[in-house]
């Protein structure tokens, strides 16, 4: 198993995960659900980037699953209260396509300076 197949499945078992919190849930695919400050991090530091949508899924079996368990939500924003009372953002975002696909999954935790960003899964590029 490559390290790149490692970090995708680890990737898919934290969504899972989180997706299956009680206190966490899938927004709409619209980024007027996130707070400024997310926003404006977004476009700073991420830029080029979008959030995975369903029309961004890859592959058929993904977009079909997505279908028939979760398409009024939105694959690449989970929000929800993670660590306490406040409201806590995990995005999934690419950028490229096919071969050049790259992902990285981000947190943004609360803090008491507004968010703090954290990287949960580094720049995953598909295989060559």
């Amino acid at each position: 198993m490559t390290t790149t197949t490692v970090r995708y499945v680890g990737t898919l078992y934290w969504v899972l995960f989180v997706t299956s919190v009680s206190r966490a849930w899938g927004a709409p695919c619209d980024s007027s659900v996130l707070p400024p400050e997310i926003k404006s991090r977004l476009e700073k530091d991420f830029a080029g980037w979008k959030v995975v949508t369903p029309a961004l899924l890859t592959s058929a079996d993904d977009r079909q699953i997505w279908q028939e368990t979760g398409s009024s939500e939105c694959p690449g924003i989970i929000a929800g209260h993670f660590r306490g009372r406040q409201l806590e953002y995990a995005l999934s975002l690419v950028r490229g396509s096919g071969y050049t696909l790259e992902q990285q999954v981000i947190f943004f935790g609360a803090s008491r300076q507004g968010f703090t960003k954290i990287v949960l899964d580094p720049l995953l590029t598909s295989p060559s």
